[in-house]
């Protein structure tokens, strides 16, 4: 299968691990997750080793949609329901902070990212998202329900979230990755304390 994020990119290599090693903190897996929680420990002075079954991005974060949002599956009118608006808010908090995270990121890590709203769409009944935005309001956050947007094809309606953005995950991966400690090729057999 063939990726939009692989083309015209080349990704940088890393050895591939030889014997047994020792490191405070394993991280197996070099994918999103993995490459910003190496590259978190190593500004703490962590000592830190990742490893990677094949080679880093080569998993699901290079078949991303590259969208950089609080707008997720679940949506906020549930969680309020389910959880409380203090809950919901802290949710909506930290994804919103992630979005922050990933835009300071990328004034220092060459990734073409790019100010975008985000949109959650219906072809459907709109009183669902009618809803959300409402519930994503009453939150504090300026989502708003509109029934006109960019997108490459007609929506009845849409619920518009402001401030989020998109990027290229395997050129932002890439870059984050240079100076890590990372094995490719190498897999974990075991793990011993």
């Amino acid at each position: 299968m063939d990726f939009l994020w692989e083309k015209d990119v080349t990704p940088p290599r890393f050895p591939q691990l030889s014997g047994d090693v020792e490191t405070d903190v394993l991280i197996i897996g070099g994918g999103m997750a993995g490459i910003l929680c190496a590259r978190a420990l190593q500004e703490r002075g962590v000592d830190y080793l990742l490893v990677e079954g094949k080679t880093i991005g080569s998993g699901i974060t290079r078949g991303t949609t590259a969208v950089l949002t609080a707008q997720h599956g679940t949506l906020y009118y549930d969680l309020i329901q389910k959880f409380g608006p203090r809950c919901a808010k802290q949710y909506l908090d930290a994804n919103l902070r992630a979005v922050d995270e990933f835009r300071a990121l990328s004034k220092h890590i060459p990734c073409e990212f790019e100010e975008k709203p985000s949109y959650q769409y219906t072809h459907g009944d709109t009183k669902t998202l009618e809803r959300e935005a409402k519930a994503v309001q009453s939150l504090g956050f300026l989502a708003e329900f509109v029934t006109k947007t960019p997108l490459p094809f007609e929506v009845v309606g849409a619920v518009r979230y402001p401030g989020m953005a998109q990027f290229h995950p395997l050129k932002f991966l890439y870059g984050a990755a240079q100076g890590l400690h990372i094995c490719e090729n190498s897999f974990v057999r075991a793990v011993k304390n």
